[in-house]
């Protein structure tokens, strides 16, 4: 694969979207927050190559792994892994080769009228939710999310926001601390029974759900891990792209979720996570306003003013709720 991959770095350093050379037609077909994504089409297979960001994440090789353990157990739902490529001499990050899945990436989300396409998109998280530490030999780390209880969302949450260093434009940091302290003596900071490790694909954009013959195929696992399956759905309903989703259509998400996998307290915690996540999300944006985070060159961002109005969106979300 070495000679793909230079060919992709030549790509990367002219700036254009597309070549061909060597049997292969490479183009340019994605720009993730924190990759770059090509297809390269040759007379007998069709890869895909994403190239991610090197952070102490390792996005590449959590992806890489979760996929593996996922083919490995018999799963369909991720493409199959081709090879891993960390520290190549002359791409901009570490490099993850899988067989192209055909369809399309679902630009936004769907309507709540669209029942066949949420079936297929629940179906495919649920086969994600449903994997547990007991289905794979596989070593798969703790989600980027490692969420089993609120007590560890509002912890991640802190984090994230003691990481801001001056006030950006936007909601008052105090604002923000204080309304920390009201999701905190507000929501049950643990569960009755603590919940058990599954998998979770944590990054419900639609643009990683592929569409193919009415069937939802799953990309982007460089937060997978293990967490509370209910934190993957709490997070989705919470996510700017289902905002506009009606609650009656969030909540028989939930339900679904919670039935497929026969957990009884399933919308009870998702609950609790996404409103929960209205806080993260406040503190994100925050955080991207005060310092945007590193990208890959030519990784597009949002602008500033979408920035501030979806912050607002949240904020009221939160003064509604707490």
């Amino acid at each position: 694969m070495d000679d793909l991959l230079n060919l992709i770095s030549e790509l990367i350093e002219s700036e254009e979207e597309g070549m061909g050379a060597e049997g292969w037609m490479i183009e340019r077909v994605a720009l993730s927050a924190n990759g770059l994504i090509y297809r390269a089409a040759s007379s007998s297979e069709t890869l895909g190559i994403k190239i991610s960001r090197r952070d102490d994440r390792d996005r590449a090789g959590r992806e890489y792994a979760t996929m593996t353990a996922l083919r490995a157990a018999g799963e369909t739902i991720s493409a199959r892994p081709v090879q891993l490529v960390r520290n190549h001499p002359t791409l901009p990050g570490d490099a993850l080769i899988y067989e192209w899945i055909p369809g399309e990436a679902l630009t936004q989300a769907p309507s709540a009228d669209e029942a066949d396409l949420w079936e297929a998109i629940l179906y495919a998280l649920s086969i994600t939710e449903r994997f547990s530490p007991g289905d794979t030999s596989h070593l798969i780390r703790p989600a980027v999310m490692n969420v089993f209880d609120a007590s560890d969302l509002l912890r991640v949450t802190r984090e994230r926001f003691k990481s801001i260093f001056s006030q950006p434009e936007g909601i008052p940091l105090d604002d923000i601390e204080d309304m920390l302290t009201r999701v905190e003596r507000a929501a049950p900071l643990q569960w009755g029974q603590p919940a058990p490790p599954h998998l979770i694909h944590c990054d419900s954009n639609p643009e990683n759900m592929i569409l193919h013959k009415g069937v939802v195929y799953l990309i982007d696992w460089e937060n997978a891990g293990w967490a509370d399956a209910a934190f993957d759905i709490g997070d989705l309903c919470a996510h700017p792209a289902y905002l506009d989703l009606p609650e009656d259509h969030l909540k028989w998400i939930k339900e679904s979720m919670g039935a497929a996998l026969k957990d009884s307290t399933y919308l009870q915690r998702a609950t609790v996570y996404q409103r929960m996540m209205w806080a993260w999300w406040t503190v994100r944006l925050a955080a991207d306003l005060a310092s945007p985070s590193p990208r890959l060159m030519g990784v597009k961002r949002y602008d500033k003013a979408y920035t501030l109005a979806l912050q607002a969106r949240y904020w009221e979300l939160l003064q509604q709720t707490f």
